[in-house]
């Protein structure tokens, strides 16, 4: 198949056409038509620049979202901390992060099967989603591993509102054809204000995740944990 011309490649040769009407041989109709032309080509051309600025939207929201849960993967969370932290930086805003790590997870996919797995994330991020604000910004960062970020919250609300969603992942079921699979979860937390990092804070959440994890056989008091930034 035969392709056409860029639309850009279309105008220039509208405006040159148009350019040489602009003398005296050519005729009123013929410069009117001509200018006409031109401007059909100028439509066509922005029409071709906003679908590609959407396509390019499109790409970019695609290439920020985990595209089994339709929430933001690593690479679209890492970005939004950053923004949050630098906003953070400037007007002395403050926030909690919360890393997540499903427990036993593996043996989920062993026993009843990766799509099981995958509806197992799939409701986490609903569960992180209704809980949360629509300021507030919920990942997937790979895996079983998920992150929540509470913006402009205080330390004592962001502990109370990450408890509460530890205690829903901690004490809920999910149904799989004619089984009930129960969910727990290790959830570490950081908090951050205008002096935080990027790669410092989401260590230190991960490192707090880990220490939940290692004490989860020993009753530990709290099913979350919460921890100052340096």
């Amino acid at each position: 198949m035969k392709q056409t011309d860029p639309p850009v490649s279309q105008l220039v040769g509208g405006i040159c056409k148009l350019a040489g009407c602009l003398d005296e041989r050519a005729s009123a109709a013929e410069r009117e038509h001509a200018l006409h032309e031109a401007l059909q080509l100028a439509y066509k051309l922005e029409e071709h620049f906003n679908q590609q600025s959407e396509r390019i939207t499109y790409l970019e929201r695609l290439a920020m979202t985990d595209s089994l849960t339709g929430i933001l993967n690593r690479r679209g969370f890492q970005s939004e901390l950053h923004r949050v932290l630098a906003s953070a930086r400037r007007f002395k805003e403050s926030g909690v992060l919360a890393y997540i790590d499903l427990d036993e997870f593996k043996p989920i996919n062993d026993n009843f099967g990766h799509t099981c797995g995958d509806e197992v994330l799939c409701h986490v991020a609903r569960v992180l989603e209704r809980m949360t604000r629509g300021m507030d910004y919920v990942a997937r960062l790979g895996g079983d591993e998920f992150a929540v970020l509470l913006v402009r919250s205080g330390w004592e609300d962001g502990e109370t509102r990450i408890g509460k969603i530890a205690e829903e992942l901690n004490n809920t079921s999910m149904r799989w054809k004619d089984q009930f699979i129960d969910l727990k979860a290790s959830v570490g937390l950081q908090f951050y204000d205008q002096n935080s990092m990027t790669h410092t804070l989401m260590s230190a959440a991960d490192e707090s995740m880990y220490e939940i994890k290692k004490f989860k056989h020993g009753q530990p008091k709290d099913i979350c944990r919460l921890t100052a930034a340096e």
